[in-house]
């Protein structure tokens, strides 16, 4: 019983830190600030998160594929799939389907240009068009096929150097198919997507670092 209390206790100062916006800035110690934020984001980065203020300047840049993503839309819905461990297991199985069409660490970067164009690697693949952010839902539209394909998705930011690019399971599946060159129809990618549509109001796709 004093264990689990202890547990509740340092969850809840945890939480506590998270509410004021951000973690602790003291440059006399960066390392352990640094660990406590990955902490958090295992602990907290499997409910989509859309009310941080991530703006257009913010999305500038490349950014290079870092793991898969799995995010219920609420607290409720992760709790109904079975908690963490739920998300956990989504995200891994859903890791290991990305590798098997080609995206994995090294593998993967998106660049966001500041005249709204982009360019996607993908192994030896290159995908190109603009896009457009849309700062009060945090969707983030791709245009591609010169406007003949679009597809949004719905970003959630864990720390100021990582965001996860969301969809509807069914609909990642549709967008990477959509992708030329990918073989996501000879995998079983489209078995392992099936599985994360069984959980109600689980998002899925990938986490993309700066």
């Amino acid at each position: 019983m004093k264990i689990k209390c202890l547990s509740v206790l340092c969850l809840s100062m945890l939480l506590g830190l998270t509410s004021c916006g951000s973690l602790t800035k003291s440059t006399a110690n960066k390392t352990s600030s640094t660990e406590l934020g990955s902490v958090l984001s295992d602990m907290l980065g499997s409910v989509l998160n859309t009310s941080s203020s991530l703006t257009a300047d913010d999305l500038v840049g490349t950014w290079k594929y870092a793991g898969a993503a799995c995010a219920f839309k609420s607290d409720d819905l992760l709790a109904k799939a079975g908690g963490e461990i739920a998300a956990t297991n989504c995200k891994n199985k859903l890791d290991n389907a990305l590798q098997n069409v080609g995206i994995k660490r090294g593998g993967m970067a998106l660049t966001l240009n500041a005249d709204k164009t982009f360019d996607m690697k993908v192994g030896s693949h290159d995908y190109t068009g603009t896009y457009e952010y849309n700062s009060s839902n945090q969707g983030l539209t791709f245009s591609y096929l010169n406007g003949l394909g679009t597809s949004t998705a719905t970003l959630s930011r864990s720390n100021s150097n990582q965001i996860q690019m969301l969809y509807e399971a069914k609909k990642l599946y549709s967008v990477l198919s959509a992708m030329k060159n990918l073989p996501v129809q000879n995998t079983s990618f489209g078995s392992v997507i099936s599985l994360l549509g069984q959980y109600k109001g689980i998002m899925a796709g990938v986490t993309m670092q700066k």
